[in-house]
């Protein structure tokens, strides 16, 4: 049984705003050592290395749920459904050492992909820099970078399996530990004058640090020693190819989630990189981190609760999870709009104390920036909660919309060369469908059918 703790929300909610304010407690000090051409690079890298890290296309949230199926007491996994659980729902510790060792063994092949795309992806780079930047001292930045996003990629199989077994304070501390460590080290070496190749090498140095902790907790949580990891290896039994079937089986399908997701959440400064000055990517760039910033707060505690939900819903207690739901819906709904107010009347405040030569957008595009940001974030937390029944309905509506959301934003931007070509069509057409039809199927999941 999972029991998520007032300790585990807030050690869990200030890894979240960690995550999401590193790069805005540096803001002052990047702001002040980089200039405006190498902060929209910065910004470039950044959503290029969201890129790279589609490579996982889903397979950390199905591993996620399927360490809490094990964990809670499940029998076997099937590719559809909620598991068989055993009689006293005691942790099948034999099933969970199974899902590690499939995802160690994925993560492997994910990893060597990785390299492949970064390699390529350095041209782009090049490309929009050459003109503007030193170019030895953007690619060396860039390859740091790139090197701290391929190593991400191959051990985020180990925190998503300790947030998959409740183990929420653990993964939460971990993050903040490697915040803390990405945050001093940022700001000595950009204070050096080190510049993006110190922002980077802050990036690498802080994903060691994280890998080292995760890998440490869970071999001892689950006990694994390189003799039973080898026994696992040779072990090709019936059981380990179901969970091999079934992983591949669910990521198959969420894998187009996962790209629509990533131009839903970090698409716009790449598309807009393709028509607008590094100058004007940098604006969009500062606005974007904030109202992410926004949506992650909003996010947090649902996400905190995510394996508790999944524990609920296995066991039937669906009154005590309608109640925790609304809850969360409240301050989700609370937490944008405090925010967005914030954003638009701090934020400015804040950028002319620091003396910033970027600035945020204005006030009406931040304002469509944060409704079309909550309507997103608003859907995608419903189907995160659909999937805990190892169920992906929405998949081909999220791959129409991404697909309708690209071709329309092209579009618009190629004749308006404005970051609203991007903002308008993305807002319109994911209001159209998924805005409203999967907050309605999760309600209906919770048992409102009646009332909805």
């Amino acid at each position: 049984m999972i029991n998520t703790g007032k300790k585990d929300i807030v050690v869990s909610y200030l890894a979240y705003f960690l995550r999401l304010t590193a790069n805005i407690i540096l803001l002052p000090i990047i702001l002040s050592q980089l200039s405006t051409d190498e902060y929209g690079a910065w910004n470039i890298f950044i959503s290029i290395g969201a890129i790279v890290n589609l490579v996982d296309v889903g397979f950390g949230s199905v591993l996620t749920r399927y360490s809490t199926y094990a964990f809670c007491g499940a029998r076997s996994i099937g590719e559809k459904g909620l598991p068989e659980m055993g009689e006293e729902s005691n942790t099948n510790y034999e099933l969970l050492n199974k899902v590690f060792y499939v995802a160690k063994r994925i993560y492997s092949k994910l990893f060597a992909i990785t390299i492949i795309i970064s390699v390529v992806l350095t041209g782009y780079i090049l490309f929009k820099t050459v003109q503007l930047l030193d170019t030895v001292y953007v690619v060396s930045a860039w390859l740091i970078y790139a090197a701290s996003c391929c190593m991400q990629i191959y051990y985020v199989s180990y925190n998503c399996i300790i947030k998959g077994m409740g183990n929420i304070k653990e993964s939460s501390g971990y993050f903040i530990i490697q915040q803390v460590v990405h945050i001093a080290l940022a700001f000595i070496l950009l204070r050096l004058g080190f510049g993006l190749i110190g922002l980077a090498t802050s990036h690498f140095v802080s994903t060691l640090v994280f890998r080292v902790l995760n890998s440490r907790f869970l071999k001892k949580k689950l006990s694994l020693s390189k003799d039973i990891l080898l026994e696992m290896k040779a072990d090709i039994s019936t059981e380990y190819e179901a969970v091999y079937a079934a992983v591949k089986k669910n990521t198959k399908e969420i894998a187009l989630v996962t790209v629509s997701n990533y131009f839903s959440n970090y698409g716009m400064t790449l598309i807009c990189s393709m028509f607008l000055p590094l100058s004007a990517i940098a604006s969009i760039g500062i606005t974007n981190q904030l109202i992410g910033v926004v949506g992650g707060i909003a996010n947090g505690v649902f996400s905190s609760y995510i394996s508790k939900m999944g524990d609920m819903l296995i066991n039937g207690k669906l009154k005590k999870l309608r109640s925790l739901f609304s809850k969360l819906n409240v301050w989700f709904i609370l937490a944008y709009v405090v925010g967005t107010v914030a954003v638009v009347f701090v934020g400015p405040i804040a950028l002319r104390i620091i003396q910033s030569d970027t600035q945020l957008l204005n006030t009406p595009i931040i304002l469509l920036m944060a409704l079309s940001s909550f309507l997103i974030n608003n859907h995608q937390r419903c189907t995160n909660f659909i999937m805990l029944s190892n169920r992906q309905p929405h998949v081909k509506a999220y791959f129409i919309t991404t697909l309708a959301v690209l071709i329309a934003s092209f579009a618009c931007m190629l004749l308006s060369h404005s970051v609203l070509g991007y903002i308008i069509p993305n807002l319109v057409i994911q209001a159209f469908y998924n805005g409203w039809k999967w907050p309605l199927e999760a309600y209906k999941k919770l048992g409102y059918k009646k009332q909805v």
